[in-house]
């Protein structure tokens, strides 16, 4: 009894072993008397399935390992699992978390290996014990933990066929490991050694979806956003996107994402530098370790037992929190292309001003995160035709399931469901599929024509870094500034405008959406040329030099454009400067005629001065105020203009253009010649 209780305990050790070894994922959210339930939950499955096991064996005869691994033992422990973990998410599912998911399923799977290890202690050899009881409590922990992670990726989406997937796999992939691991150990024998490099995967795969689970949302807030997980992805892959733009660019602020992190302590250090020690150790004097414990094994036996599984739990203290979990917010592995949206947001009575063009990086066959520059009010139904290079979708039936303009996010756009899709949509789906993956491979493999992909992404509106509001009548910049950025208008009309020396402010052009400006700067790295002003409320995109060279490199259609827009730009500026010069000349024309008529008004009623100095004329104010018919303070006040102007152009903006008017309809544009009376 003494020694059956001492092999019980030895069993139940490695439980405490892993939970400390994945402390780290069960502190993310604390959530004990929960996690105490599914173990509780756990330990009570162990002997019900261990009980009911034989009865079930029965109703499935196996006479292969195989057969016996899969299904007599494998199946009907997950089966179980399963349904434990399916019941009690269910029950508390308003409260779900990918991430707790995962921890509560860990938990079960402790409690059933816990009870299950000791149960084995009385029953099973010493040789098979101690293989159990330092590999079954990792498989059963990991196993279930897969479990609960594809079990929550079901309850958050909303796709029948990805919920009849994440099902599917939450039962095949833990069946999977555990059935090859005890196949393995049915067949002993060197066989035994490939259960250590099974378990290896299974910590490898528990690790990558750990990680990708605490990025995972919440069910109760997609729920209040009125999202599934599949509409969560799609807006998440719209960030990895550009930020693989900006990457591939080369861009100064964006800075790459790795998908290893450093989280090993130095506690955690010494002790697998222990492991590892003991296990090389072993290697060489093994045999002398065996006999003194008087362990009935055999060689292969003391491999596994001694060397490969203390190897194997040092691997897993290394592997634990060593996948980093921004890498799957941030980062992606895919390259974009950009797809040329045109929505109608009237289903029933498109009209032309409807239309609007936009982008998408991505599209999957329910929906698609466009990049709209006006916001869209959530249920707005609209038609969108999809263009893909060469080939297009059928006009596609949408519902606008979420929308984001606030702020200066690039994240800005809406996220739109397909309502109905036709035939043609599946056959446009599986070539952009297809073309995507072909392009991406000639890419990344720097195969002959991979320059010449980048137009595929490399475009104005995925190069552009910021997206800011601004109202009507806000000075972008200034004539004469320096040029550090570039321009996107996205909605609303950009006035171009240069200002001569004479303070004449001249209109060269106005900008609308998807116009690029202040690149001119850039190119020649000179001051700006202009001064560029809302003339309505505006969105504009702003970029810095560096995406700027990325586009001219990258893009031969929009370098060729850029040529097309200087060529264009010198001739609208050509053009205002000659109408400009026209305007200054019939300006002046004009100004000599007011100059002119102002001196014969003045000089018409004059008289001597009393004093008979001569430094002084007198005006008849009164004659002077009868001739352009309006009162004696008019008078005076232009005389005032007069007498304090210092030269022509200022005594010509003093005056009233109302009063400038009158006195040149009043006295013509007649020259006035001044001469000695003899």
């Amino acid at each position: 009894m003494h020694a059956i209780l001492i092999t019980a305990l030895i069993g139940f050790a490695p439980v405490p072993v892993i939970y400390f070894f994945y402390l780290y994922y069960f502190s993310i959210k604390r959530d004990v008397l929960h996690h105490l339930e599914y173990f509780a939950y756990g330990m009570l499955l162990a002997p019900l399935v261990l009980f009911a096991g034989p009865y079930l064996v029965a109703l499935v005869p196996a006479k292969s390992v195989l057969a016996q691994g899969f299904l007599q033992i494998a199946l009907v422990e997950k089966a179980g699992a399963f349904a434990v973990v399916f019941l009690l998410m269910r029950r508390s599912r308003a409260r779900l978390t990918v991430s707790n998911a995962v921890a509560c399923a860990m938990f079960l799977g402790m409690g059933f290996a816990a009870v299950e290890n000791v149960v084995f202690a009385a029953t099973a050899s010493l040789s098979v014990l101690l293989v159990r009881f330092m590999s079954a409590v990792p498989l059963h922990v990991l196993s279930c933990g897969l479990i609960g992670y594809y079990l929550a990726l079901r309850e958050l989406s909303s796709s029948r066929t990805h919920r009849a997937a994440y099902f599917a796999v939450a039962v095949a992939v833990p069946v999977f490991f555990h059935g090859m691991y005890d196949s393995l150990i049915l067949l002993g024998g060197s066989k035994t050694f490939l259960t250590a490099g099974l378990l290896f995967l299974l910590m490898a795969l528990m690790e990558l979806n750990l990680a990708k689970s605490q990025v995972l949302p919440l069910l109760e807030g997609l729920a209040e956003e009125r999202l599934s997980l599949e509409d969560w992805q799609t807006i998440e892959r719209q960030q990895q996107f550009e930020r693989w733009i900006q990457l591939s660019m080369g861009a100064r602020n964006v800075q790459a994402v790795p998908f290893f992190r450093y989280v090993l302590s130095r506690v955690k250090m010494v002790v697998v530098a222990g492991i590892v020690a003991f296990a090389a150790w072993f290697l060489i004097k093994g045999g002398w370790l065996v006999s003194v414990l008087g362990v009935p094994l055999t060689g292969q036996e003391s491999l596994v037992v001694f060397v490969l599984i203390p190897v194997l739990y040092a691997a897993q203290l290394v592997l634990v929190g060593v996948v980093n979990p921004d890498y799957f917010k941030y980062s992606v592995i895919r390259i974009p292309v950009i797809i040329d949206t045109v929505m109608s947001l009237d289903v029933d009575a498109a009209r032309e001003d409807d239309v609007v063009d936009a982008v998408t990086y991505h599209i999957t066959g329910l929906n698609a995160f466009v990049k709209t520059a006006a916001p869209l009010a959530p249920g707005t139904r609209v038609r969108c035709i999809l263009y893909c290079s060469r080939f297009s979708s059928p006009a596609l039936e949408c519902e606008v399931a979420w929308d984001h303009h606030a702020g200066p996010e690039p994240l800005n756009g809406t996220l739109v469901r397909f309502m109905a899709r036709p035939a043609g949509f599946w056959v446009f789906l599986a070539r952009y599929y297809f073309f995507r993956v072909s392009q991406g491979i000639v890419f990344a493999l720097r195969l002959p024509g991979y320059r010449a992909i980048r137009r595929h992404f490399v475009r104005p509106v995925s190069v552009m870094q910021d997206e800011a509001h601004f109202p009507a009548g806000h000075v972008l910049f200034r004539q004469g500034d320096p040029g550090d950025r570039f321009y996107l208008v996205l909605r609303g009309m950009v006035d171009i405008y240069k200002t001569f020396r004479n303070g004449r402010r001249v209109l060269m052009t106005t900008l609308t959406r998807g116009d690029i400006f202040g690149e001119m700067a850039l190119v020649g790295n000179q001051p700006r040329l202009a001064t560029a002003e809302c003339r309505t409320d505006c969105l504009v995109a702003i970029a810095d030099p560096d995406n700027l060279d990325a586009l001219i490199r990258g893009n031969p259609d929009f370098t060729r454009t850029l040529i097309e827009t200087f060529a264009a730009r010198f001739h609208e500026t050509d053009a205002a400067m000659f109408k400009n010069l026209r305007q200054m000349n019939r300006s002046m024309r004009a100004d000599r005629r007011f100059l002119g008529s102002l001196a014969r008004l003045l000089l018409s009623g004059a008289y001597a001065d009393p004093d008979g100095d001569g430094a002084t004329v007198a005006i008849d104010i009164d004659g002077r105020a009868r001739a352009l018919g309006c009162d004696r303070e008019k008078v005076r006040a232009l005389l005032r203009v007069v007498n304090e102007s210092e030269n022509e152009e200022e005594l010509i903006n003093g005056v009233d253009s109302a009063l400038r008017d009158r006195i040149v309809k009043a006295f013509g544009a007649g020259r006035i010649e001044l001469r000695e009376k003899r």
